[in-house]
């Protein structure tokens, strides 16, 4: 009991002193000054070496699954331009054209032609050419003359369907000289005017067709035309001719069409006598495609020629060897050819 009073009395006399010294400290600012140094004791290195954990030689087989999550994603689309390739610039094109040449012996030439491009849907042009040369100077009627001259063109309808038509002159001068070779001639030599050797054929061509000139709704191409001749030689032979030619193509497929053609002949000639030779053809084909790369025609060509009846084939296969360089054709055609003085 007495050692408690006695720490008791202890402490209050401690903390009187404390408050009687500092009686000079100012409020609002204590400074504390302390100096502290540390060190470390000396110690021994212990060195510590790792040893690796011993390798996994399991095998194991792992198994992804990714489910699948459209995602729709709206953006503008894209503008796609084309790419600019510079090339040289070509040269405006021209509607005519004329040559004109000279030569030896006497040689005259001359071709022209004019194309009219304005209009539309339309093509029309005329042409004209001459040739001859003459030696008669050296040769006695050694010369010859040609001369050609007409008009074609083609119009396209709204309507989907186009004309097109034409007409051609063409005049033939032919002189025989073969009697006065220079090697051959003697005082005896006959000698001839220009009316006397020569042999001139005038000749007119007059043709006119009407055609599909775009594809139509129902896949079907038609072709229907006329064209006649009339030949004037000097001296007296005369021949004409008329032919009518009719087509039509039914597509069933881009590789299967079903053609049909129908053709009439008819010509008369004139010289000593009168004669007259006309022909007729009728001639239906079918076209198919084999395993996508052959072709096969199948179709005849029946005849008639002063009501003697002909039968020909016309039959042919088209195969690939080398795609796009070397293909093998087989099959046999027939027609009846007829010989005349205009061809």
């Amino acid at each position: 009991m007495f050692s408690k009073y006695l720490f008791l009395c202890g402490l209050l006399f401690t903390a009187t002193t404390t408050l009687l010294a500092q009686t000079d400290l100012d409020d609002n600012e204590v400074t504390v000054v302390s100096n502290f140094e540390a060190r470390l004791s000396d110690a021994s290195r212990v060195r510590v070496t790792g040893i690796k954990p011993p390798a996994d030689t399991s095998r194991r087989q792992q198994q992804y699954f990714v489910v699948d999550r459209p995602i729709s994603v709206d953006y503008p689309a894209p503008m796609i331009r084309p790419r600019g390739v510079s090339r040289d610039k070509a040269e405006p094109g021209k509607n005519g054209y004329i040559g004109i040449g000279l030569g030896l012996p006497g040689a005259l030439y001359g071709d022209l032609s004019y194309d009219l491009s304005s209009v539309d849907n339309a093509e029309l042009g005329i042409y004209a050419n001459h040739f001859s040369f003459n030696n008669n100077g050296k040769v006695e009627n050694q010369k010859s003359s040609d001369t050609e001259f007409g008009v074609g063109g083609t119009y396209l309808f709204d309507q989907g369907f186009a004309v097109s038509g034409g007409a051609d002159f063409t005049s033939q001068s032919r002189y025989y000289y073969g009697y006065n070779f220079p090697e051959m001639e003697t005082d005896s030599t006959p000698s001839f005017t220009d009316d006397q050797v020569r042999q001139r054929f005038n000749i007119t061509d007059i043709n006119a067709n009407i055609f599909n000139g775009v594809r139509t709704a129902a896949d079907f191409d038609y072709k229907a035309g006329v064209s006649l001749y009339l030949m004037d030689g000097d001296p007296a032979v005369r021949e004409s001719n008329i032919d009518i030619n009719v087509q039509a193509t039914k597509w069933i497929s881009d590789k299967q069409p079903l053609d049909i053609k129908f053709r009439a002949d008819f010509t008369t000639y004139k010289d000593t006598s009168s004669q007259k030779l006309n022909n007729i053809y009728l001639n239906p084909s079918y076209t198919t495609a084999i395993a996508g790369r052959y072709r096969l025609k199948i179709g005849v060509n029946i005849t008639s020629q002063d009501d003697d009846f002909d039968l020909f084939p016309d039959v042919s296969l088209n195969a690939p060897i080398i795609d796009g360089l070397l293909s093998a054709f087989a099959g046999a055609e027939g027609s009846l050819q007829k010989i005349h003085y205009e061809r």
